[in-house]
């Protein structure tokens, strides 16, 4: 009998990590970052609150083999790199979680600001694509957008709330 109340006092501390699955209410609301470092750009990535499925879970994404944030649902961060090439890779948050590497790449061309979100869904969602709000189907699926300044806005960042990144400068 003991066995079993230590078992479930386990399952129920690792189920409640996932509550933290937002910044606080205290965070602030997004606004811009502070001016990049001269030759670099900024990178806002933020999770959108009509990302739904997967919400006790999160990736904690690298770029280029660096940890960068914990991308969680409503927040959002910014990081300064240098144009380049960028891979995402991401981790899980939770050790019982079906949210596994989730990668993607893009390119930064020039300096100046980029907007990535990090997108879940299931049955069905909707989102910017092309200037059009395009519904995209589940199960749950996970991705990530590169998306333009009014695209970005118009898909939640204005609600979002700041989340330190774990790395705020990327030199790779």
């Amino acid at each position: 009998m003991r066995f079993l109340v230590a078992i479930s006092a386990i399952v129920v501390v690792l189920l409640s990590a996932g509550c933290a699955d937002r910044p606080p209410m205290t965070a602030p609301s997004f606004s811009p970052a502070p001016p990049a470092p001269s030759g670099m750009a900024t990178l806002y990535i933020y999770r959108p609150r009509t990302s739904q499925n997967g919400m006790a879970v999160w990736p904690i994404m690298s770029l280029n083999g660096t940890k960068v944030a914990e991308v969680k649902m409503y927040s959002y961060t910014y990081v300064y790199l240098k144009p380049g090439n960028y891979k995402i890779t991401s981790e899980r948050s939770q050790l019982l979680t079906g949210l596994n590497n989730v990668p993607g790449e893009f390119t930064i061309s020039t300096t100046g600001d980029y907007y990535l979100a990090f997108v879940s869904g299931g049955g069905s969602y909707l989102a910017p694509i092309g200037g059009n709000l395009m519904p995209l189907p589940g199960p749950t699926s996970y991705g990530w957008l590169m998306l333009s300044k009014a695209q970005a806005m118009n898909f939640d960042l204005p609600v979002t709330r700041y989340l330190p990144a774990i790395n705020q400068i990327i030199s790779d």
